[in-house]
C-alpha cells in the first residue's frame, strides 16, 4: 500500500470498512488497571465454545484468557492467561480438565509460534503445555478424556497427548499433508476421527485407530478457492464439510464421496462456521454474516431460520432441541429456548464504534458513536444510558461545557444540540455543496464554539449555535480534531495530509504547518490534539516511512508555531487515535490494538502500558484527574480506569 493509500487509511472514518441484562460488573480487562464498563459481559469475539452439561460452557477468542459460565450465560467469569491476542478453540473432558489452543502474539500482533494451554482445576489456573516455534498456529482441539487429547494446526500439525498434556507429540500424517492447514477436527467414539483442511483440493484425514494412523481423503466438488474450514459427523459414514462462500458439503460414506447441499444463502467472504444435528434428521448451521439455518430432513434442504446481519456468527451449541446457544464478533451471545422460534441477547449496551467522549466531572458523562448513538452515564460510567438523538448517521464528536448543554457532529450536515443534558436534542442543518461531514466540536463557554470537518471544513458560532459561520481555514485536509483553550486560541488537526492549523483569532483566520516526525517521513496523519493553555500542547497520530507506519506524538511550548517531535521507545507500529493531558507532566495516548502510552515528565519519555483492549481501536480517551479516566473506542468499547491507567 503506498503513503496515500496508508494515510487514508489512518482516519478513524476507515471504521467503515473494518438485549437481555447480564448480572454483574464487566469481565476484567487485560490490564487490569482499566476495568470493563461496556459492553458487558464482555466486547471479545467467542470463535469456540465447550459446553459440559447442559448449563456450563467455556468460551475463547481474540483476548488474553476464557470465559467460563455456569448457568447458561446469564452470568460470566474469566480467567485471565496467555498471549493477548490468539485462542481459536476450547475443549473440556469434564468440570475440572480442559485445554484451549492457538496462536502466540506479542503486545499487538500474532507470532508465528503454536500454543496449548491447560486447566486441571476447573479454570483456576491455567499452565502453558506446549509452544512451536514457527508452528504457524493451533486451529483446534478435541479431548477424549482427563489424559488424551487431539490438537491441529498448520502445516499439517496433527498433534496427540496420552498424559493430560504433559508431553505432545506429531501423529503420522500421511505425506503431502504438510501443505495443508488444518481447523477442525472430530472424533466419533475413541477411535475414529477427521480432520479438515483447507487448500486445492479440500482434504479430510481420517483414523479408525485412534490416531495411529491417519488416511487423506480428498473432497471433490469445491471449485478452486472455496476453502472448508469445519467438519461435523454424527455417525462413522454421516457427515458435512462447511466453507466458504456458505457452501456445505455431504458424505454418506466416512468421507470418500462428497455432494453439496444447497444453501439458500450464499455470498462472497460468507462461511458457515458451526453445525450440530439433534438426529438423523434436525440440524442448524450458522453463518459468518449472522444467518441461522435449520434443516429438519438430513441437510436434504436448509432454510434461513433468522437473519441478523449486523452480528457475525463463529458457533453454535443445542443442549436439547428446544435451549441452544450462538456465539460470535463483540462478545455476541445469543440464547433460544423455544427451539430457534426466537432468539435473545445475553448482554446488555450498544456494541456500535465509540470515537469521542465527553465528562464534566467524575459522575457525568457522555460518549459519541456509530448509527446515531449517544451515551449518558450519571454515576461515573457504571450505568450508561441511550439518549434519542432522532438521527442514524454516525457520530463522531461531542462536547459539553455544563451538565446541561452539549453538541454533537458527525456524517451529516448538521449540528445536534442539548440544553437539558440530552434528554432531548435539536438539530442545526446547514447545506454544502458538495455535501461534508463534521469530525469535531468544542466550545469553551455558552456561547463561543467551534466544529471541523471534511475537505478543511471549519464553522464558529458566537451565539450558542444559533448562527453558525465558515472559518478560514488554509488547507483542504480532513480535519479530525478541534481544541479552544478560550474564545481567540485554538488548534485543528488533519488526517490526510498531518496538517496542524492554529488561529489566534476565534478562528477567522488560520496558519498550518505539517510537523516532521523523522528524515524518513514520506507522510503523515495526525487524529487528536490536548492544549493546556495558550502555548503548550500536544498532537498524536501516525506517520509513514515506506511501507511501514508508526505511531507519532509531538509537543509545542509556542502555541503550535513549531512541533517537536517526542520519543516513543520502543517505536510503535499502530497509529495513536486519542491524547490527553490533566497538566504539564501527565499525560496519556491511546490507538490501534488497544495500544496504550503515558507519561510523567510531559512527553520526554513515554512507557507502553500493558494493553487493555488489544483486539480493539481505542478512538477516544480522556483524563478528569491524574488518576480517573476514560476510554472508548470500536465495538462499544468504554473502559475506566481509577489508578492512572497504571498497573505499577
Amino acid at each position: 500500500m503506498q503513503a496515500k493509500g496508508m494515510r487514508a487509511f489512518m482516519t478513524v472514518m476507515a471504521l467503515a470498512a473494518c438485549g437481555a441484562a447480564v448480572q454483574g460488573q464487566g469481565l476484567p480487562s487485560s490490564n487490569p488497571a482499566w476495568r470493563w464498563l461496556n459492553p458487558l459481559p464482555h466486547g471479545d469475539a467467542i470463535y469456540s465454545a465447550s459446553f459440559i452439561g447442559a448449563s456450563e460452557a467455556w468460551v475463547v477468542g481474540m483476548s488474553r484468557g476464557a470465559y467460563h459460565t455456569t448457568d447458561g450465560g446469564e452470568t460470566w467469569t474469566a480467567a485471565r492467561f496467555g498471549p493477548p491476542l490468539g485462542f481459536m478453540d476450547v475443549a473440556f473432558a469434564d468440570s475440572g480438565h480442559g485445554w484451549v489452543v492457538g496462536q502466540d502474539s506479542d503486545d499487538w500482533d500474532y507470532t508465528s509460534d503454536s500454543l496449548i494451554w491447560h486447566t486441571s482445576d476447573g479454570g483456576t489456573s491455567w499452565q502453558r503445555q506446549y509452544r512451536a516455534e514457527g508452528g504457524g498456529g493451533l486451529g483446534a482441539v478435541a479431548c477424549l478424556s482427563r489424559s488424551v487429547a487431539f490438537a491441529v494446526g498448520r502445516f499439517g500439525a496433527v498433534l496427540k497427548t496420552t498424559d493430560g498434556g504433559e508431553t505432545w507429540s506429531k501423529t503420522n500424517v500421511p505425506a503431502g499433508a504438510a501443505k495443508y492447514d488444518f481447523t477442525d477436527i472430530q472424533f466419533i467414539g475413541r477411535k475414529e476421527a477427521w480432520v479438515i483442511g483447507y487448500g486445492f483440493p479440500n482434504i479430510v484425514l481420517h483414523t479408525q485407530n485412534g490416531g495411529n494412523s491417519w488416511e487423506m481423503l480428498p473432497i471433490d466438488g469445491p471449485p478452486s478457492g472455496w476453502w472448508l474450514y469445519k467438519i461435523y459427523f454424527t455417525s462413522a459414514t454421516v457427515g458435512w464439510a462447511m466453507g466458504d462462500f456458505a457452501s456445505i458439503w455431504h458424505t454418506t460414506d466416512g468421507g470418500k464421496t462428497w455432494e453439496e447441499q444447497k444453501d439458500p444463502h450464499t455470498g462472497l467472504n460468507v462461511q458457515v462456521c458451526g453445525m450440530q444435528f439433534l438426529d438423523a434428521t434436525n440440524g442448524w448451521a450458522a453463518t459468518t454474516d449472522g444467518r441461522i439455518l435449520r434443516t429438519t430432513n438430513g441437510g436434504a434442504k436448509w432454510n434461513i431460520k433468522a437473519s441478523m446481519p449486523r452480528y457475525g456468527f463463529h458457533t453454535l451449541h443445542f443442549s436439547d432441541p428446544q435451549r441452544g446457544w450462538i456465539f460470535g464478533e463483540e462478545g455476541l451471545v445469543l440464547r433460544t429456548t423455544n427451539g430457534g422460534a426466537s432468539w435473545l441477547r445475553l448482554g446488555k449496551g450498544t456494541m456500535h464504534h465509540l470515537l469521542d467522549l465527553a465528562f464534566m466531572d467524575a459522575s457525568n458523562g457522555w460518549v459519541a458513536g456509530w448509527g446515531g448513538t449517544i451515551l449518558h452515564t450519571s454515576n461515573g460510567g457504571e450505568a450508561w444510558t441511550r439518549q434519542n438523538t432522532g438521527v442514524t448517521d454516525n457520530l463522531i464528536g461531542v462536547d459539553f461545557v455544563d451538565a446541561q448543554h452539549g453538541w454533537a457532529v458527525g456524517w451529516g450536515d448538521y449540528i445536534l444540540s442539548t440544553t437539558d443534558g440530552g434528554r432531548r436534542w435539536s438539530k442545526y442543518e446547514i447545506s454544502f455543496t458538495p455535501p461534508t461531514s463534521f469530525y469535531s466540536v468544542d466550545f469553551v463557554d455558552l456561547t463561543h464554539g467551534w466544529v471541523v470537518g471534511s475537505n478543511g471544513i471549519t464553522m464558529r458560532t458566537t451565539d450558542g449555535g444559533a448562527l453558525w459561520l465558515a472559518g478560514g481555514s488554509s488547507t483542504a485536509d480532513d480535519l479530525a480534531k478541534v481544541q479552544f483553550v478560550d474564545t481567540l486560541h485554538g488548534w485543528a488537526v488533519g488526517t490526510n495530509e498531518g496538517v496542524i492549523l492554529r488561529t489566534v483569532d476565534g478562528g477567522s483566520s488560520w496558519t498550518s504547518t505539517i510537523p516532521k516526525f523523522s528524515k524518513l517521513q514520506q507522510g503523515a496523519s495526525m487524529q487528536s490534539v490536548c492544549f493546556l493553555n495558550t502555548q503548550e500542547g500536544w498532537a498524536c497520530g501516525a506517520y509513514s516511512t515506506g511501507m511501514d507506519l508508526f505511531g507519532g506524538i509531538v509537543h509545542t511550548t509556542d502555541g503550535g508555531k513549531t512541533w517537536v517531535p517526542q520519543p516513543i521507545r520502543p517505536v510503535v507500529l499502530q497509529i495513536l487515535s486519542a491524547i490527553s493531558f490533566v497538566d504539564s507532566q501527565n499525560g496519556w495516548a491511546a490507538g490501534e490494538h488497544g495500544l496504550l502510552l503515558s507519561t510523567k515528565d510531559g512527553g520526554l519519555t513515554w512507557t507502553q502500558e500493558t494493553r487493555p483492549c488489544p483486539d480493539e481501536w481505542v478512538l477516544g480517551l480522556e483524563f478528569i484527574d491524574a488518576r480517573t479516566g476514560y476510554l472508548v473506542g470500536s465495538s462499544g468499547t468504554i473502559l475506566k480506569t481509577t489508578t492512572g491507567g497504571l498497573q505499577r
